[in-house]
């Protein structure tokens, strides 16, 4: 079972899809708009055909003009909105198979794809009015509140009288003796001084001032010079020497 999805919305294609998965033996393609949609049809012929009604580049009626060009048979499920009723009518002209207004539920989905699929909706079998929406509920009932007339009831207005309010006298306040202020004398503090002691300078000794012709150059005595002592060389004659004399070895 060969299923081409096509609409814009991939979150609408996913939709169909899950509602169809249990489909035995199912092969889903899809497409974003009607042109891709016409050229795939025309490669793979599949066995339904969703087709949204408003879509970009080549919207759901002119894809079907083309598909069912290609094959007259070809069974085509208009997904589209109960408010689109000029797209409707020009769908209803072409004998689409079935319609299925957004939003619809899966079991929705399931119901109109097994008649499609066992030829209990041909072409041209559902009108647009017949679509399968979702049942609006009814508009609440309007409750209207019941009306008592009330019998007027007479007011008399208030009697305004004039009453003359004597307030007394403040009291006067007793006289205050003035206050008599004593100053107040600080008492003086005896703070301790650190007192440091005062030491005696050294006493400086006298300057004794000398005459220039008073002065005496003190005398450096001379160290004695050094007395010179003759050496005596002891000559001693040659002959005096005992010098050994070799042995003389002979041959």
């Amino acid at each position: 079972m060969k299923i081409l999805l096509t609409d814009d919305s991939a979150f609408m294609r996913t939709i169909i899809k899950v509602a169809l998965k249990d489909t035995p033996n199912v092969e889903f393609m899809e497409a974003e708009n009607g042109d891709v949609a016409v050229e795939l049809y025309r490669n793979y012929r599949f066995d339904v055909t969703f087709l949204d009604i408003i879509m970009p580049v080549k919207n759901g009626i002119m894809a079907m003009e083309e598909i069912r060009a290609i094959n007259p048979e070809a069974k085509i499920i208009f997904v589209t909105s109960i408010s689109q009723d000029e797209m409707v009518q020009k769908a209803e002209a072409l004998k689409a198979n079935a319609f299925l207004a957004k939003p619809f539920q899966p079991e929705q989905i399931r119901e109109v794809f097994n008649k499609v699929v066992s030829g209990e909706m041909p072409a041209g079998a559902v009108a647009p009015t017949a679509l399968t929406a979702p049942a609006t509920p009814a508009a609440p009932a309007q409750v209207v509140p019941e009306v008592i007339p009330t019998t007027p009831v007479a007011v008399t207005p208030p009697v305004v009288v004039p009453v003359s309010v004597v307030i007394p006298d403040a009291p006067a306040l007793p006289v205050q003796p003035e206050a008599v202020v004593t100053p107040v004398v600080p008492t003086p503090i005896s703070v301790p001084v650190a007192v440091a002691p005062v030491i005696p300078a050294a006493p400086v000794p006298p300057v004794v001032t000398v005459p220039a012709s008073v002065l005496v150059t003190p005398s450096i005595p001379t160290a004695p010079a050094p007395v010179s002592t003759p050496v005596v060389t002891e000559v001693v004659p040659a002959s005096a020497v005992d010098v050994p004399t070799p042995p003389i070895q002979l041959t």
